[in-house]
């Protein structure tokens, strides 16, 4: 959209948005963005939000901008302290489950919340995914050949891969731990010893 106004401002006045957060949720973006875009004679107007022109307008959108830029990091600040939480105290946060679990509704007060419990048909085929790997000392595609030769498939009813196998090998929540990564590089671990 910027692309398009500053290449063709001859033809673009204004670019409207609901909000100025609708812009840009990053506050230097947003300046610098605008600034360009004044440069080519373009406004940028928020519907709901009118600001005056002049240098009181300016600083009510700067303010707004810096509000735009905060205001989702404190939501997720709150979002991941609410999911820590919840699986401090044994819930199971997150909407997918791990193969060899099912996620079990259960009542939190008035909140429903999961916890995770064994799936005795995929727990087995975990217990022996482990066992060919450490004990019978075989590779991730010699026991995703295994298991399909037998016909056994994932939880998505899919044939085993490599990869697949190896995602079950190298997750922690099989060992106790639910690793949880809210955005990369970001991520908080919660051993058996916190819940």
């Amino acid at each position: 959209m910027i692309d398009y106004a500053l290449t063709h401002a001859d033809e673009v006045d204004a670019i409207l948005v609901w909000s100025f957060s609708r812009f840009s949720r990053n506050n230097v973006d947003a300046a610098l963005y605008k600034q360009r875009l004044r440069r080519k004679g373009i406004d940028v107007i928020s519907v709901t939000e009118p600001v005056s022109h002049g240098c009181e307008g300016e600083l009510a959108e700067g303010i707004l901008d810096l509000f735009n830029a905060y205001l989702p990091k404190v939501l997720a600040r709150d979002c991941m302290r609410g999911v820590r939480e919840a699986a401090r105290r044994g819930f199971y946060p997150l909407s997918t489950r791990p193969y060899g679990y099912d996620r079990v509704k259960t009542k939190d007060g008035r909140a429903t919340r999961y916890k995770l419990v064994p799936k005795p048909d995929e727990a087995a085929v975990v217990r022996r995914i482990f066992h060919l790997y450490v004990v019978e000392r075989k590779g991730a595609k010699d026991i995703a050949n295994l298991l399909n030769a037998e016909g056994l498939r994932t939880s998505t009813g899919k044939p085993w891969t490599v990869n697949r196998v190896l995602a079950i090998l190298s997750n922690p929540i099989y060992i106790g731990t639910l690793e949880i990564h809210f955005t990369s590089p970001n991520a908080w671990y919660l051993s058996e010893e916190d819940r």
